[in-house]
């Protein structure tokens, strides 16, 4: 069955990247231009898993070498490590999240958002449908599991007054990376995940004891702006010594994304055999599947940056505290001047 739905979807999809007309006025990218630092460390979030896919393409077809770069991924040591070591030029661009990139700016750490790697994010609150859990409004008295910190704090926040709740009305903690068990257990009532990575995993477990499946109220349904899920950071002066090394890294990055495209299976068993034991091959297979279109914003856009995004996350920060004040407008968190023409000019087909 697997492979009969990939046939359809590539068949649909032909090879899924096309290009349009839309180019990066403000790129600084040079064609054929040889980047100023030959090798890079590059930081992920966590351990290996789909969003990795197309870096680790880019290193195994050569595309990076190709572009003039060694690049080296890294798995960091704790979550909150990659943002901070990016600052301090112990890492060359790492993963992290908008929130994180208004935070470090406002305690004036000098990253900038270079891309956004995965521009939706189908995160919510997944829970059981076995437990009678309808509306947001049945959570009201319940064990909500989600992040401590400021981002996750402003989520829950968001979420619950959109069902007319508040904090008082939840219980509310942070169990880690136990949510997942903690649900299934049914130690807790709701957990934050997302529809295409943990859910898939949850529905399987489920499925697999001849439980119902699980349901999820997504957050951009209930007044969190849909910004990036994930974006790459750079040190800012770091990225300005180094625009063509920047250009050539995103360049190659996306046509690994491209090569994934077409055939995932040996990106999939990299990431089961990079940390045997955490994921199941399986669970990255159905990640990658379900990830396919949040690569791109909802006019099929590969890494582009959008201001008017930024800046409805800017005021959403500032409401709920992320934030204590802008450090200037929404467009200085983030640039597109490092994506060659070529790279705005890829559209994911639809």
């Amino acid at each position: 069955m697997r492979i009969k739905h990939q046939l359809s979807f590539l068949v649909m999809l032909g090879s899924g990247l096309a290009f349009a007309g839309d180019v990066s006025a403000a790129s600084v990218c040079k064609e054929g231009a040889a980047p100023e630092t030959k090798e890079l460390v590059v930081m992920a979030d966590w351990v290996p898993w789909a969003n990795q896919i197309p870096i680790f393409m880019a290193q195994k077809t050569g595309l990076y070498e190709k572009a003039g770069l060694t690049v080296d991924l890294k798995s960091p040591p704790n979550p909150a490590d990659p943002i901070k070591l990016v600052a301090m030029k112990r890492v060359h661009i790492s993963f992290t999240y908008p929130p994180e990139i208004m935070s470090a700016q406002e305690n004036t750490i000098p990253v900038v958002s270079i891309a956004a790697l995965i521009h939706q994010a189908s995160e919510g609150y997944i829970f059981l449908t076995e437990s009678g859990v309808k509306t947001l409004q049945d959570l009201r008295g319940k064990k909500i599991v989600g992040n401590n910190n400021p981002t996750g704090k402003a989520i829950i926040q968001t979420v619950l007054k959109s069902a007319g709740m508040t904090l008082k009305d939840v219980e509310y903690m942070d169990t880690g990376v136990a949510g997942q068990q903690f649900l299934l257990a049914k130690k807790v009532d709701a957990f934050h995940g997302t529809s295409w990575g943990t859910m898939k995993v949850v529905d399987r477990k489920l499925k697999e004891e001849g439980r119902a499946p699980a349901g999820i109220f997504k957050f951009a349904d209930h007044g969190v702006p849909p910004f990036p899920f994930l974006v790459l950071a750079a040190n800012q002066s770091w990225a300005k010594e180094n625009p063509q090394t920047v250009c050539a890294f995103l360049k190659a990055t996306v046509q690994g994304l491209q090569t994934a495209w077409n055939d995932p299976e040996p990106a999939n068993q990299w990431l089961q055999a990079a940390r045997p034991g955490v994921m199941t091959l399986e669970d990255h297979r159905d990640r990658w599947e379900a990830m396919r279109p949040l690569w791109a914003d909802k006019t099929g856009r590969i890494f582009v940056q959008d201001a008017a995004v930024w800046k409805t996350t800017q005021d959403w920060a500032l409401e709920y505290g992320i934030v204590r004040q802008p450090v200037g407008p929404a467009t200085d968190y983030f640039t597109n001047d490092y994506i060659a023409e070529s790279v705005a000019a890829v559209r994911l087909a639809r």
